[in-house]
């Protein structure tokens, strides 16, 4: 099968939308598919590999480490032309996932959206003379949503939320797996040892993007409470991010500086080598589509405290590999005791953990991807038969995007 993946976002990046492409695309590659993925150029980095398109970019400048795409259509459609894909599938709504919106009409191919991140939680990024209201973001989503053949939902909560919005497309609910092959020193058989810890401290560590909406800070709160009443626990904030250079200020103000440490942004080995040498993960978000850095923690091994969010309430059952909170710094402290003085509960909980973790593999879900892929060529193909092809002419993607400008600036 020849995919076409659009995503705004991807190396060198770092996030859990580029982690989930990134994953499908080497799983589907190993499966012996041909990938292209089209996205941003970074200035001074360079791919592997011929099957990464990239285009000309622009520095977004009040979003740290994010740039815009400025796609030439002609250009694109030409390529894709070469290509001759069997699916598009779009990371994001706009500006590449408009120009795969485009590809799909232009070339009466199927269009396939994963609904990654609740924008309207992140519009605070937004310079106040171009932000939007939430009602409008929802009203984008849908809009886009119900012009995609599928829609790919992280988690079912997402789901629900993308119903509530008016999308009448058809929603199927498909999480980024654990790639195995990163963790198999964890698995039985597996050749290598997990990494021993280098010290005697109970180690909590949260791993993701450092940034406003993680609500970082409600985690310094658990510390310092923590801190009060066993000796010995440190946390480990795994990630960069724009919030970076804040938190460690806050630290320093709060007297937290020695148990709470940063590593700034770390490859994927790196954070693969964090987990294996802590205790517990902590995780304090209420954003999370699906909580990706929660399943990786639980491939290593280890329990879980966190608010009850979305992506959160998908991954664990209270009590079995984890516990899961409400927005109260007490109540979390408690859990997070309560695994601290209860070796034998944290070791149950992290095998747990990890078994429901390996049978959520990334083998496994890419197998669904396909089937889902599948599903949609079919029903292309049958509309084919059917409807006549209409050419529709790539001039610009002024001329995508117009419906949505209306949408979003009156």
């Amino acid at each position: 099968m020849k995919i076409g993946m659009f995503t705004d976002t991807y190396s060198p990046q770092i996030n859990g939308v580029v982690t989930s492409v990134i994953s499908f695309e080497n799983e589907l590659m190993r499966q012996g598919h041909e990938v292209h993925i089209f996205a941003p150029r970074f200035p001074g980095y360079k791919d592997d590999g011929n099957h990464i398109h990239r285009f000309p970019s622009v520095d977004i400048f009040f979003i740290e480490g994010y740039r815009l795409a400025i796609p030439t259509l002609w250009d694109i459609m030409a390529t894709i032309r070469k290509l001759k894909l069997d699916i598009v599938h779009s990371h994001d709504p706009f500006p590449l996932g408009l120009v795969a919106l485009r590809v799909s009409r232009a070339e009466s191919i199927p269009l396939v959206h994963t609904y990654h991140t609740l924008y309207e939680e992140y519009l605070h990024y937004l310079p106040r003379i171009i932000r939007i209201s939430k009602k409008r973001v929802e009203r984008i989503s849908r809009i886009y949503c119900d012009r995609c053949d599928l829609v790919l939902s992280p988690s079912e909560r997402i789901r629900e939320l993308l119903i509530e919005y008016g999308v009448s497309s058809r929603i199927e609910v498909l999480p980024t797996g654990v790639d195995l092959h990163e963790f198999q020193s964890l698995l039985p058989g597996g050749e290598e040892e997990a990494l021993q810890k280098k010290n005697e401290d109970t180690r909590l560590i949260y791993v993701g993007r450092v940034a406003k909406e993680k609500n970082i800070e409600f985690l310094f709160d658990v510390m310092d409470k923590v801190r009060s009443r066993v000796p010995g626990v440190v946390l480990r904030v795994v990630g960069g991010g724009p919030e970076l250079p804040h938190l460690k200020r806050v630290c320093q103000e709060r007297g937290l500086a020695d148990i709470v440490s940063f590593s700034g942004f770390v490859d994927r080995k790196g954070v693969v080598k964090e987990l294996r040498q802590s205790d517990i993960f902590v995780f304090s978000s209420l954003t999370e589509t699906q909580g990706l850095a929660i399943l990786e923690a639980m491939a290593t091994g280890l329990p879980v405290v966190a608010v009850d969010a979305m992506g959160a309430s998908q991954l664990i059952e209270h009590g079995r590999e984890g516990f899961l909170t409400g927005l109260d710094v007490d109540q979390f402290v408690d859990h997070v005791l309560k695994l601290i003085r209860n070796p034998s509960l944290r070791q149950e909980m992290g095998r747990l953990a990890r078994d429901k973790a390996m049978a959520n593999s990334l083998t496994h879900v890419t197998g669904r991807l396909l089937d889902l892929y599948g599903e949609c060529i079919d029903a292309a193909g049958d509309r084919r038969k059917n409807v006549p092809r209409r050419m529709v002419r790539a001039r610009s993607l002024a001329e995508t995007g117009k419906g949505f400008s209306k949408i979003i600036w009156s």
